[in-house]
């Protein structure tokens, strides 16, 4: 007979899908923010992430030192 209470997640994986939930929302308003107010083109507003999150990764790996 197997123990019901083994198959419910983790405090620890419910914490953490909470945090990436919240981030996932945060992104969405700033971007939102971001691109109201039409000071920046949303070619541009993208590029700029997509460089930024490019540069992340790479300072994760370097710190990481793989």
């Amino acid at each position: 007979m197997s123990n019901p209470v083994s198959h419910l997640p983790s405090l620890r994986t419910v914490g953490l899908t909470a945090v990436a939930m919240l981030a996932f929302s945060a992104n969405s308003i700033l971007c939102r923010l971001a691109l109201a107010h039409a000071s920046i083109d949303p070619a541009s507003f993208t590029l700029i992430r997509i460089a930024s999150g490019a540069v992340t990764l790479w300072l994760i790996l370097a710190v990481s030192g793989r």
